[in-house]
């Protein structure tokens, strides 16, 4: 089985160029911050399906998204990863400035906070260090 470890490096990279991100001034740069936050939760929810069985391995988005639909455990994140997901390809592919307002831009960073709130725990509980 492959190990979670570099999944959780990558989470903790993302959230703290999120971090950074979000309080630049400049609004275009400051909306990749959705981006990063949505591959940051991303990262986190491949790190705990790595600590699944093999029916688990997720190596595409569409293999991720039937993976949470298919973990019961999973349910209490799936809408803050779709809102993430939803919003991170509107900065990307719509227009930049205009792509969120400013409840969007919050939402994705309580999105985080949720999928972090449901793995976190799990994944302590599996022996993979988070901290």
């Amino acid at each position: 089985m492959a190990t979670p470890d570099p999944h959780v490096e990558k989470w903790r990279s993302l959230k703290g160029c999120a971090a950074e991100l979000a309080g630049r001034s400049d609004r275009p740069l400051q909306l990749w911050t959705v981006v990063l936050r949505f591959y940051a939760a991303l990262h986190l929810v491949q790190a705990y399906l790595r600590t699944k069985n093999s029916r688990f391995d997720a190596r595409r988005h569409v293999d991720r998204d039937r993976a949470i639909k298919d973990s019961p455990e999973l349910k209490p994140l799936r809408s803050a990863y779709e809102t993430l997901k939803d919003l991170s390809e509107r900065v990307r592919y719509d227009d930049a400035d205009g792509a969120l307002d400013d409840a969007e831009f919050l939402e994705s960073a309580k999105g985080l906070e949720r999928v972090e709130s449901v793995l976190l725990g799990k994944l302590r509980t599996r022996g993979v260090q988070v901290d």
